[in-house]
């Protein structure tokens, strides 16, 4: 009990003997507080244990309750530090100190937060200098508080010399800094500064410009310049002249389409561009000969292009070779010619097209006479139209053309031999010259011909009772021909040959003979066809034909076999009907035999097929001349013919089988004369106006061919 009041008195001495906190001063520094910044606050308190600061805003709301450290002996501070978002303006505050006895407040006490420096900003360096549509315009700016806004102005001059005052484009309110600059005084230069306000009120002074830049919306012009039309080597040097008032060029393309008929034209294609006065390309002319057109598109330092002209700038043809020149001859057989065969000059030339074609002939010597005529050497004559060879035997021909750009053909040779001799016929036998009735006859012969050579060869028959037969004689190897036939008719035959050669040149045998001297009941054999009667005009067929063979026996004997063969081919046993499909004269020949041995005579019937159509070909006036009274002058750079007076129409007909029966010509479509003999001609006369000019041949057979119609101009009185 002692002790516990011992205890009590011990701690109310204690108490009665510890003060209360004393807060002797209170300071604060600095004052004014510069943003970003701190402000340490100092008390001199004795008697405390702790020590805390209460802040307040310029709002008077409370910022916070912040303990105070502690310096021995009797010193307490806080240092605070004060940046955006901070307020600006007059903070109070209040110290409390603390110890055992209980709490001490200060007085209050204030400082100034505020922002005296104004921000900084610039403007950021552009990717370009040249634009010809709005800039995006950014900027960098700063300040020690907190931005408000950021104005963008701009310099302007015409002349990148004179320039005029400073001009407000726009303000920004929030970062990141950026404008969309759409160069309000139009093309020039411009200068760019940035002026930049922070929250405090704060501006900063613009010292100068910060960046440049230019606009420029304005396409360059640019032509090429104009050169000569044809070209005959590549490359091909292009010129262009270019233009740019402001930005300056940067580079000049060149463009170009091709066509090869100068009417379908292909898509426009970049060839090349150009960076740098001349503005000059070697053109090489991609797709090779025809015809280009082209033009250049410039650009500036702007990135403004100019537009595609709505035509092209230049145009030009390109022909790098020289014509192709032929040569026909009609009739003609491999080299051999008549001196009545037409001989043509072909030219083509796809591109420039043909200027003259050029020839001359040797046969002996040459004409012209070198040195009297033109082209090359002045040894041709130009061709005006188709012309013939008369001398008998080798004459050569040379022959070429140059185009309208000057390209020249090389010299080509072809040598023709005028065929004017039929063949020759020898050796002419008949075995055996006297036979019995149904048996064979064999005529042969020998049949030469050292020019053009041997076509065809013909056995003509005239029997005993006056009638005749023409029968094709078969070729057996080297010269030789012959025609083995059975004949029945008792008497005397006279015969002849008839050769002729491939050019149509033909000759007659003298009169040759041989003799039939005259039972029992050999079988009868017919024959019928299908078609029955030729479907053709004059006896030809003109489909293939079917035969059939029938047999009867007048004994009434059984029929041991039917046999038959073609022009003198191999026999073949009869099993039913065939066909003949070949186109020419056919012999068939067939016999029968019956079951008693009796053999029949060899019987015959001839057929002839033309399946073929003939071939005809206009041969004057020709596609694309002009004719003065029947007179081909030369030919018509616009592809025209035209004829002035009175013209010889002269076709050029064949047919290998049946023959040549007429031609036919016709105006606008209404026959106007027929021709039935070599050479076939009809004489035009007493007509003017554009009129279409057409020839229709017909063989032997009634198949025709005709020409294409073709267009004339006739003035003919």
């Amino acid at each position: 009990m002692k002790k516990l009041v011992a205890l009590a008195v011990v701690f109310a001495m204690a108490f009665m003997t510890v003060a209360q906190p004393n807060i002797n001063s209170v300071n604060d520094a600095p004052d004014p507080v510069e943003v970003p910044g701190y402000n340490n606050i100092t008390a001199d308190i004795t008697n405390a244990t702790q020590a805390y600061v209460i802040i307040y805003y310029p709002n008077s709301t409370m910022k916070g309750n912040f303990s105070m450290s502690y310096i021995s002996p009797n010193t307490w501070y806080y240092n605070g530090s004060y940046s955006y978002p901070d307020p600006l303006g007059n903070y109070t505050y209040v110290v409390k100190a603390y110890n055992a006895t209980g709490w001490s407040a200060s007085a209050i006490y204030n400082f100034t937060l505020q922002d005296t420096t104004p921000p900084s900003s610039s403007v950021n360096t552009l990717p370009q200098y040249w634009y010809s549509n709005n800039a995006s315009v950014t900027a960098s700016a700063s300040d020690n508080y907190g931005l408000e806004s950021v104005r963008l102005l701009y310099r302007y001059s015409a002349d990148n010399s004179s320039w005029g005052s400073w001009n407000l484009f726009s303000f920004d309110y929030s970062s990141p800094w950026q404008w969309d600059f759409n160069f309000t005084a139009g093309e020039g230069y411009y200068r760019l500064g940035t002026r930049a306000k922070d929250l405090a009120g704060n501006t900063e002074t613009l010292t100068g410009y910060t960046e440049t830049c230019a606009y420029d919306a304005t396409p360059p012009y640019s032509n090429l310049t104009q050169i000569q039309y044809w070209h005959s080597t590549t490359p091909i040097t292009l010129d262009a002249s270019a233009n740019d008032n402001l930005s300056g060029l940067m580079a000049v393309n060149l463009y170009y389409r091709y066509s090869s008929n100068n009417y379908s034209w292909g898509s426009w294609i970049p060839y090349g561009g150009d960076n740098s006065p001349p503005w000059q390309w070697n053109f090489t002319a991609p797709n090779g000969e025809g015809y280009y057109e082209l033009y250049t598109i410039s650009r500036d330092n702007a990135e403004n292009s100019e537009n595609p002209p709505p035509s092209a700038d230049l145009k030009i043809g390109v022909d790098l070779n020289p014509p192709i020149t032929t040569i026909s001859a009609s009739p003609v057989y491999g080299n051999y010619i008549l001196p009545t065969s037409m001989i043509i000059l072909s030219a083509i030339d796809t591109v420039s097209g043909v200027n003259f074609i050029y020839y001359r002939i040797w046969n002996g010597s040459w004409h012209p006479i070198p040195g009297t005529g033109v082209g090359k050497g002045n040894n041709f004559y130009v061709y005006s139209g188709p012309f013939y060879l008369t001398k008998e035997g080798t004459n050569y021909v040379e022959f070429y053309s140059e185009d309208n750009v000057g390209n020249e053909e090389a010299t080509h040779n072809v040598t023709y031999i005028v065929d004017t001799v039929p063949p020759s016929i020898t050796n002419i036998v008949a075995f055996p010259s006297v036979q019995l009735p149904g048996n064979y006859v064999n005529v042969s012969c020998d049949v030469t011909d050292d020019k053009s050579g041997v076509k065809r060869v013909f056995l003509e028959v005239e029997y005993p009772d006056g009638s005749f037969s023409n029968f094709t004689m078969y070729h057996c190897g080297g010269c030789g021909y012959y025609r083995n036939r059975i004949y029945n008719i008792v008497g005397e035959y006279n015969f002849t040959i008839y050769a002729v050669d491939n050019l149509g040149n033909g000759r007659k045998s003298s009169v040759h003979h041989f003799t039939i001297q005259g039972g029992n009941s050999p079988p009868i054999t017919t024959y019928s066809l299908n078609p029955s009667s030729p479907n053709g005009k004059n006896g030809w067929y003109i489909t293939p034909v079917e035969v059939t063979l029938t047999a009867t026996d007048p004994d009434g004997d059984a029929i041991a076999y039917t046999e038959y063969r073609i022009d003198g081919g191999p026999w073949i046993t009869y099993i039913g009907s065939f066909f003949i499909d070949q186109d020419g004269e056919h012999t068939v020949e067939f016999h029968s035999e019956d079951d008693k041995g009796n053999v029949e005579s060899i019987k015959n019937f001839d057929i002839k097929i033309d399946t073929s159509a003939p071939t005809v070909l206009l041969q004057k006036p020709v596609f694309g001349y002009l004719y003065i009274f029947d007179r081909a002058i030369w030919p018509l750079a616009s592809g025209n013919t035209v004829v002035i007076g009175k013209i010889t129409v002269r076709v050029v007909a064949y047919d290998g089988d049946s023959g040549i029966d007429n031609v036919s010509f016709y105006v606008n479509g209404l026959l106007e004369n027929i021709d039935t003999l070599y050479p076939y001609e009809w004489l035009w006369r007493g007509d003017i106006g554009y009129r279409y000019l057409q020839v229709v041949g017909y063989n032997n057979a009634g198949l025709r061919d005709e020409t294409i119609p073709i267009l004339i101009y006739i003035f003919s009185i």
